[in-house]
């Protein structure tokens, strides 16, 4: 008993089913006194080509979120460490085995200029304003999905309630914003949404 209590005295609980674990950051930038998001488009050869997305990416072995998130924005877009100011942790997501953290923080520049975009993983990077995302929600989709459960699943072997679960998903709802010729969609558009629904919850003094 002894050696099972010192084995539980030290281990740090994690969710189960979760292979791999990501980071990303939200990048604010102030231009000219205006507040923007910082977006990057996926590079063409890369998965999820096109698509707008915050920097991020898997944890390194002995990485901490935080130090991940940090990494990647440098690896990705070519700001020094030292110009990456974190504000504090978002929220996270758990699915697919995956679990993804994730960061707000100020960038120290002037202008996209100042940045160094690495093409082999960035086409190109872009700004919306905060005044505007605020004031615009995003469109919003509901999907089903036809659960596909195997045609030898152990049916019997379960009582009627559990029977009655196997194979039930929620419907996902996926988001869209629209700004220009950009379009952010996905886990960017819901962290997005997150980010500015804390703040204006803030703001009106209510509680996220």
């Amino acid at each position: 008993m002894r050696a099972i209590e010192e084995i539980f005295a030290s281990y740090e609980g994690r969710p189960l089913g979760v292979e791999r674990f990501y980071a990303v950051l939200l990048p604010l930038v102030e231009i000219a006194g205006q507040q923007f998001l910082l977006y990057e488009v996926r590079a063409a050869h890369i998965s999820q080509a096109g698509d707008a997305a915050f920097p991020g990416g898997r944890l390194e072995d002995g990485e901490t979120f935080r130090q991940a998130a940090i990494r990647e924005t440098v690896e990705e877009i070519g700001i020094a460490a030292e110009k990456i100011k974190i504000l504090g942790e978002m929220d996270y997501f758990i699915n697919h085995k995956r679990a993804i953290a994730s960061f707000v923080a100020r960038l120290e520049i002037d202008s996209l200029a100042d940045l160094s975009v690495n093409t082999d993983e960035v086409e190109r990077v872009f700004l919306i304003p905060l005044d505007y995302l605020m004031a615009q929600p995003p469109q919003s989709y509901e999907i089903s999905f036809d659960p596909q459960v195997p045609a030898d699943f152990p049916y019997d072997s379960l009582p009627k309630p559990g029977k009655q679960r196997i194979g039930r998903q929620p419907n996902q709802k996926l988001l869209f914003y629209h700004f220009k010729d950009e379009v952010v969609w996905g886990m960017t558009a819901q962290l997005t949404k997150r980010f500015i629904d804390i703040i204006q919850d803030n703001l009106l003094g209510g509680a996220s």
